[in-house]
């Protein structure tokens, strides 16, 4: 194959979420060659014959566009999670600046604001206010990124609480800093099912459980699932817009790529 046919099938994919192998698989096999860009060392067993995987870490707008033109892409997968407002907008800039097509995944969300029994809000500042009303041991799972905002409220007001966050030494260092102790910090990789967050509720005796809407694939009616089964109260941060044009199923991704190298 020449290497402008090449070039011509190139696919930058940035993001890792849990629907990463199904869209990198999905491109491969309508013949895009995909070049994976992750910040952090996410694991996809299924792609270690595959798509070409590198660790980038956090790229500013400059970052990402020196990575577009090392790789010449035809166009841009954006697969990073639904809350991932900041680099969405510089990946937005990077691609306008290179004149690269950005192409835009954002995983449906789900209806919990049709749940009377969920506390929905919009942003983790309104979270924090809420959670400190109530009573009880407070379990937040929504992210190392976040963990330093509700700590300085809760700590402040002597409300206990716990994060769960990914075991990346970058995420407990962040959940360090933030003031929380060792046994503060609970580590693991989800999508967690019902059971484990029940068990989890149930050890740590949590009464209020704070986390984000990441849809059915990011385990959210499974957290909705424990915190009814133990009666826990469950506050959920609603989504950020959605950039326009996103596409939410995942063939509409794979065909939109396609249309994009058979020009």
């Amino acid at each position: 194959m020449a290497t402008e046919q090449i070039m011509n099938r190139s696919v930058l994919v940035v993001g890792g979420v849990a629907e990463t192998e199904s869209i990198v698989t999905g491109l491969e096999e309508v013949g895009a060659n995909v070049v994976l860009c992750t910040a952090t060392d996410e694991v996809f067993p299924t792609l270690h014959n595959s798509a070409a995987v590198r660790i980038s870490g956090r790229l500013n707008t400059e970052g990402f566009v020196a990575l577009i033109k090392e790789q010449h892409p035809v166009c841009v997968v954006d697969i990073t999670h639904p809350y991932a407002t900041e680099v969405k907008s510089t990946l937005t800039e990077a691609c306008g600046m290179c004149g690269v097509k950005l192409i835009r995944y954002v995983r449906p969300a789900t209806t919990v604001k049709e749940a009377t029994d969920i506390m929905v809000v919009s942003s983790h500042e309104e979270a924090a206010s809420l959670a400190k009303g109530l009573s009880g041991t407070v379990l937040l799972t929504t992210g190392a990124n976040t963990v330093a905002l509700y700590a300085s409220v809760f700590i402040q007001k002597g409300i206990p609480f716990y994060a769960r966050v990914l075991s990346r030494k970058e995420s407990v260092d962040a959940c360090s800093k933030a003031g929380l102790s060792e046994k503060q910090i609970v580590t693991g990789r989800g999508p967690f099912s019902a059971e484990e967050n029940r068990r989890l509720i149930t050890e740590l005796g949590i009464e209020t459980l704070v986390t984000k809407d990441g849809g059915v694939s990011g385990g959210l009616p499974e957290k909705v699932s424990a915190c009814r089964a133990c009666g826990a109260k469950l506050i959920v941060v609603e989504r950020p817009q959605e950039p326009r044009g996103s596409f939410s199923e995942i063939e509409e991704v794979i065909d939109a790529v396609f249309k994009v190298m058979g020009r």
